[in-house]
């Protein structure tokens, strides 16, 4: 007769960086039976997925946004039994965007400054000053192609 207690399940954590989130935040294995399920990550606007990582490590577990099974079994379950391991997903922010500033008629007036680039996601506009020349008035911001 075999004596013995079953052994507690571990945790595989899955943490999403500044810039997105994950769909699935953890999940409870038995540690020589168990099946993992892997997590989603979803980057959040002005924000692109970069990679899966060992928390703690610089290890990359995966380059997908979708951790599969099998990238959470190379790396929680190398020993042949899982070890409790956070997975963290690894997001940045796009490349800043240009938003451009034009009078409808530079007789009439000019505008200052005529550009700005600012990150997608954190950048804040600071706008644009519209100067009418004499004689005119300024009426109005128009999204071009808008009017």
């Amino acid at each position: 007769m075999l004596n013995g207690k079953k052994v507690p399940n571990v945790t595989i954590n899955y943490e999403a960086k500044t810039g997105g989130t994950v769909s699935r935040e953890s999940e409870s294995l038995a540690p020589a039976t168990g099946t993992a399920t892997g997590s989603t990550a979803t980057p959040k606007a002005g924000y692109e997925f970069v990679n899966w990582t060992v928390k703690g490590t610089e290890t990359v577990a995966g380059t997908n946004a979708v951790l599969s099974a099998s990238e959470v079994d190379a790396v929680a379950k190398a020993s042949g039994i899982y070890q409790a391991t956070t997975f963290v997903a690894n997001f940045k922010e796009k490349a800043n965007v240009t938003i451009t500033y034009e009078s409808s008629d530079e007789d009439m007036g000019t505008v200052n400054p005529e550009s700005e680039s600012l990150p997608p996601a954190t950048g804040t506009a600071t706008g644009s000053t519209a100067t009418p020349k004499a004689g005119y008035e300024f009426v109005n911001w128009t999204v071009k192609g808008t009017e």
